[in-house]
This record gives C-alpha cells, sequence and structure tokens, in this order.
C-alpha cells in the first residue's frame, strides 16, 4: 500500500513538473485519489486538485503555506506558475463562449505580478 501512494506521489510530481500536460483525469485513479485522506500524502493531493480544478490564486496560497514541501519534491515556483497560467487560459477556451474576455485573461497576469512583485520586495 505505501508503495503505490508514494508512485501516486510521483506521478503528481511528474504532471506538475510537465510542461505540455494540463488536464487529466488523475483525481479519480484509486491509487491518488487515496492520498487525500492520507496524513502524510494529502497536500500532494491538495497540490494535484488546485492544478486540475482551480485557479492561480488557490495555487499562491498553497504555495505559501507549503513552499518548502513544493521544493522538497523539486518543484520550482516560477515553473508552477507558469504552468497555472496556461492551465487557467486553457480552461478559458474550453469553459467559456468561443470569446475569452480581454479582461479575464489580464486577470491573471496581473495577479502573478502583483504577487510575485510583493514577494520580491
Amino acid at each position: 500500500m505505501s508503495e503505490a501512494k508514494e508512485e501516486a506521489v510521483k506521478t503528481i510530481v511528474e504532471f506538475v513538473k510537465a510542461p505540455d500536460i494540463f488536464q487529466g483525469d488523475l483525481l479519480d485513479v484509486p491509487a491518488v485519489a487515496q492520498l487525500e485522506k492520507d496524513a502524510k500524502y494529502a497536500q500532494m493531493y491538495q497540490l494535484l486538485n488546485i492544478f486540475l480544478t482551480q485557479r492561480l490564486d488557490a495555487y499562491l496560497d498553497f504555495y505559501t503555506a507549503n513552499s518548502a514541501l513544493l521544493k522538497s519534491f523539486g518543484l520550482v515556483q516560477e515553473d508552477c506558475i507558469e504552468k497555472m497560467r496556461l492551465v487557467w487560459l486553457l480552461s478559458l477556451g474550453t469553459n467559456e463562449s468561443p470569446q475569452i474576455p480581454a479582461s479575464r485573461v489580464k486577470y491573471t497576469f496581473v495577479v502573478v505580478e502583483f504577487t510575485l512583485g510583493a514577494a520580491a520586495a
């Protein structure tokens, strides 16, 4: 059982690191789903859930609370932000009308620039 959980965590890390995979049904895979209630790995399930179902601001909140965990798995903040931006932009095209308002796109980039700028100061 422990081996399956560790493999599920590796799968999550690989998904987050992969620059060209933006969606999937990983949350429904039994080995991954069991992580949700696991004391040791629940945060990794939460990270996957953020990448698949939530927005950049949720990721930034998660990172603030769990930066050491992400670093321990070799996840780089800038790469994760870039992927979240792309996931969000791609979701606009699939979840809404064919026309995407510029204000919706601008929101993502303003939030990131503000957050990163404040962190650097």
